[in-house]
């Protein structure tokens, strides 16, 4: 049994404070609860009658279809709980009919990468591994686009949304279409001509590639000419050791330049001999 004095307390509160309803939100019921919600706490709104009512008031007509059973024969208790598990659960997409508009439908069109990436990561649901999210997010980007994000396979892919975002924002989306459309050699080019925004926009696109292209370029050469100079140092400092050695050894024959005085042969030229005989004159 309803308690009025409750009611009236409800109504009271709600003339005295007032709910701001938000409209309904068919595509996040979910969401859409939790505002409301919110609502009713700051109303102080507590009875289950009040609640049922006002979700009601703000339900279209094509969204009161889907509970109609619900509105014609309320339950006796509980009524806006059932009320609102039942308009989540009928219409809430199911996960599988989310991943194939995931896949099937989805495109960046005017949206930022990273807005992009976040409608899918959304669609997808916290079931689906980002691996697979980045291999949907990165096969509808423009190909420049795609290039960067595969070069960036160890970096997270928050970071690689704003690496592409600040790419985006120097090469516009309007440059990639019209590089794409560009003629390829061989091929017949369209009679029309290409606007000065285009030319524009092709000019951008060519010269933030070339740009990327030298940079990287450049770091090939930076790490090769270090890797270069770690693999060879070693052998350029033992090689000149052993030619010192070899220049001082040159003086003596093979057997005195080994053996010292316990050679017991000797092959000319060799001043070791020479040596020993100005030694002894020097006595």
């Amino acid at each position: 049994m309803v308690d009025n004095k409750e009611e009236d307390k409800d109504f009271f509160m709600t003339y005295r404070v007032g709910v701001k309803t938000p409209a309904f939100n068919a595509d996040d019921p979910q969401l859409w609860f939790a505002q409301l919600e919110g609502q009713f706490v700051l109303s102080n709104i507590t009875t289950d009658n009040t609640k049922f009512y006002y979700v009601l008031a703000q339900l279209e007509p094509q969204h009161s279809a889907q509970v109609r059973d619900l509105i014609v024969n309320p339950p006796s208790t509980g009524r806006y709980e059932k009320l609102k598990a039942e308009l989540i659960k009928r219409l809430s997409a199911s996960q599988e009919r989310k991943i194939k508009q995931l896949l099937m439908h989805e495109e960046l069109g005017d949206r930022k990468p990273t807005q992009f990436l976040r409608h899918l990561q959304q669609l997808a649901g916290p079931t689906v591994p980002t691996d697979f999210i980045r291999s949907i997010w990165c096969s509808r980007l423009p190909a420049n686009l795609q290039t960067i994000v595969t070069m960036q396979a160890n970096s997270s892919l928050e970071e690689v949304a704003e690496l592409v975002d600040r790419i985006n924002d120097i090469v516009p989306v309007t440059a990639q279409v019209a590089a794409t459309s560009m003629p390829v050699p061989g091929q017949v080019a369209s009679s029309q001509p290409a606007t000065s925004q285009q030319s524009s926009a092709i000019e951008a696109l060519t010269q933030t590639v070339a740009e990327l292209s030298r940079k990287l370029e450049v770091m090939s050469s930076q790490l090769r000419h270090r890797s270069s100079r770690s693999r060879s140092g070693g052998r350029f400092n033992q090689n000149r050791h052993r030619s010192q050695s070899r220049t001082r050894d040159n003086r003596y024959c093979y057997y005195h330049s080994r053996f010292g005085d316990k050679a017991r042969r000797c092959t000319e030229p060799c001043a070791y001999n020479k040596k020993a005989l100005n030694h002894q004159g020097s006595h």
